[in-house]
């Protein structure tokens, strides 16, 4: 950790006082500004990386959706999700360097903390383990903290998004306009939604654990990937926010689908949540997979090339083989009722959270794990 490079046991409060402070992470800027700007930065290097995978056609299969259900089923553009993230950065950014001029950074004099911990802790420890508890275990614990709190002010704020008519369709409908996320869109939210869900949430973690300014900038920055990562369209086994959280890209993506768009609430970091309350949907219960299993038992019949091509909602084939569109303008028949319901039917098992290979596991009874 960084306090123990300014740490000696020559230290003592008087060298230091009230007012001491470590030099700066990057030395043309200080931490306080770090702390505005890296979470800008991670967001945009991240969206790039992304970006170049999706451009160079890299790990095609570890993707969750095919490139024409990205075109084809979002309702914004690329230019206008790039401008309305901006545009909320801007607003977060100002709002961050305007509290900051009021609320002065805060740090711990390294020797105060070891101080305090020596006079805390009951038992007689040893200097060494009085550091490693000052300064890993209890920025450790701060950290997490600043987690459980970020996580519950956005999953109550993000449920009643979705459970008051009036905040969905005036604020977050902003953000389901992407049926299929994307690293780009992760931030983009209508601009009050988003200085209310992320700038006041993360916001909170930090006072209310009292972090210190160093250590913000390591939170805002971690949250800001997290939230990327979960909305990046990929399932990458070597990915490892997708190794050590199941609220991942998959997690989240069963919340911008219409099937689930009442379930998996929770962002940006941990399930619990969901799970205590009831709103959390198994990729396994997802209507694709239910359809995939049914087909393995053998009690319903799938086209192989909704499998094999994962087709999009623009291209519907029946679970017959015939057409889900109506043909012509005459009267419905009980045959074309019936095709019209196996087309609504499959575009909703089409809209799927699995890669090909993994549909092609579900067709022989596997399990597929968040």
């Amino acid at each position: 950790m960084w306090a123990t490079r300014n740490t000696t046991a020559t230290y003592t409060s008087a060298d230091y006082g009230d007012q001491w402070k470590p030099r700066p992470l990057m030395p043309f800027m200080e931490d306080a500004t770090l702390a505005l700007v890296a979470p800008v930065i991670v967001y945009w290097t991240m969206s790039l990386l992304f970006h170049w995978l999706d451009a160079s056609d890299s790990f095609a299969s570890r993707r969750i959706h095919t490139p024409l259900e990205l075109r084809s089923r979002n309702k914004v553009t690329l230019h206008k999700v790039i401008r309305d993230v901006i545009l909320q950065q801007l607003v977060q950014t100002m709002v961050g360097a305007g509290l900051s001029y009021f609320d002065k950074e805060v740090y711990h004099n390294p020797q105060i903390t070891v101080d305090q911990v020596l006079n805390l802790v009951p038992v007689t420890i040893s200097d060494k383990a009085a550091r490693g508890i000052a300064f890993m275990l209890l920025p450790a614990m701060r950290f997490l903290g600043a987690i459980f709190i970020l996580d519950t002010w956005q999953y109550w704020l993000h449920r009643a998004m979705h459970t008051n008519k009036f905040l969905y369709r005036h604020f977050h409908s902003h953000h389901h306009r992407l049926y299929v996320p994307y690293a780009f869109g992760a931030l983009y939210n209508h601009p009050l939604e988003g200085l209310m869900l992320d700038t006041v949430g993360a916001g909170l973690g930090y006072l209310l654990t009292g972090m210190t300014t160093r250590e913000s900038v390591f939170f805002y920055a971690f949250s800001t990937a997290k939230t990327v990562d979960d909305h990046c369209g990929y399932l990458l086994p070597f990915d490892p926010l997708q190794i050590f959280f199941s609220n991942n890209a998959r997690y989240h993506d069963i919340h911008h689908q219409s099937y689930g768009i009442k379930k998996n609430f929770s962002q940006p970091y941990f399930t619990f949540w969901d799970k205590l309350c009831g709103t959390y949907m198994d990729p396994m219960e997802t209507p694709r997979a239910l359809r995939l299993a049914k087909e393995a038992n053998g009690t319903a019949k799938i086209s192989a090339a909704s499998v094999d091509e994962k087709t999009s909602t623009t291209s519907v084939i029946g679970v017959n083989g015939t057409k889900g569109a109506r043909q012509g303008k005459g009267p419905k028949t009980e045959g074309a009722r019936r095709r019209t319901v196996i087309g609504d039917e499959q575009k909703q098992y089409n809209t799927s959270v699995f890669t090909k290979d993994e549909e092609k596991a579900l067709l022989r009874g596997e399990t597929i794990a968040m």
